[in-house]
């Protein structure tokens, strides 16, 4: 779980990461790319975004700020995908 959540925060910040997975299995190791997170967290991402408009199609008024909680609130493939929302 560590290794993942470093992963992510990683890729937060730049375009590749690299995952020592020794402790699993000698020699395992991955690299993992920015657009492989992208990809990996796509569907999750559309169901939370068609929970967003249809909450906002629901508001009777128009909020002035979304608040973000938990780890992914600094993911920047969320942030930017709210802000385009």
């Amino acid at each position: 779980v560590r290794s993942a959540e470093q992963a992510k925060i990683d890729l937060s910040e730049q375009s590749e990461t690299h995952c020592d997975l020794s402790y699993l299995d000698t020699a395992l190791e991955l690299r993992l790319s920015a657009q492989t997170l992208r990809e990996a967290i796509d569907a999750p991402l559309q169901k939370m975004l068609q929970q967003v408009v249809e909450v906002m199609q629901q508001a009777t008024v128009q909020p002035e700020v979304i608040y973000l909680t938990g780890g992914s609130a600094r993911s920047p493939l969320l942030r930017q995908a709210l802000e385009q929302l």
